[in-house]
């Protein structure tokens, strides 16, 4: 009983949650703080391209949030340090269901608007992704940001938000969400 958008919202959530998801948490590789005894000295070491300082998401008045209501704007924003010379970005977002399972993607090697360039160490500057009139189902996810490959296939250099949460809404299925791109390079 109640308000039929809310109502339905909390129906789309409970059939949602009848999945079997696990946290991020959950499915990030363990760290291992110790050196493995049977681990050579001489391993190489790699080099990152970049470290992700930040990431937040926000409401178009910049306050970061934790719940979001249906079809309202949201800005996605990492602050990106390059470590390595001559990093070429190609850099995403994702709102994730679970380390594994995307449920929308938005990549820069997509977005025509955006001149992509090579960074060199040093640099920190800000990824920007303004994503209007989120269409989701109810329910909890992660944003997750990261430095893509060439193609977008290969995600490295990645962070996780916190957990967010879709709020209570009439029923909206899968659709095209139209996001705007910014790279701030002045920090």
């Amino acid at each position: 009983m109640g308000d039929s958008h809310k109502v339905v919202g909390d129906y789309e959530n409970f059939c949602n949650n009848k999945k079997s998801y696990t946290s991020v948490q959950e499915d990030l590789p363990a760290v291992h703080t110790e050196k493995q005894p049977d681990q050579s000295v001489g391993t190489e070491e790699v080099l990152q391209d970049c470290k992700i300082n930040s990431l937040s998401v926000c409401n178009t008045e910049g306050e970061e949030i934790t719940a979001i209501d249906p079809l309202s704007d949201l800005v996605l924003e990492m602050e990106v340090e390059v470590l390595n010379d001559n990093m070429e970005g190609h850099f995403g977002f994702a709102f994730m269901r679970s380390a594994e399972e995307p449920i929308a993607s938005f990549l820069t090697t997509n977005a025509e608007e955006i001149e992509l360039r090579r960074y060199a160490r040093g640099e920190v500057f800000k990824v920007r992704l303004v994503v209007e009139k989120v269409a989701m189902r109810v329910g909890e996810f992660y944003v997750l940001g990261g430095l893509a490959d060439k193609s977008g296939l290969l995600w490295y250099e990645t962070k996780f938000s916190a957990q967010l949460c879709m709020n209570a809404n009439k029923g909206v299925g899968p659709m095209t969400m139209r996001a705007t791109w910014n790279l701030d390079v002045r920090i």
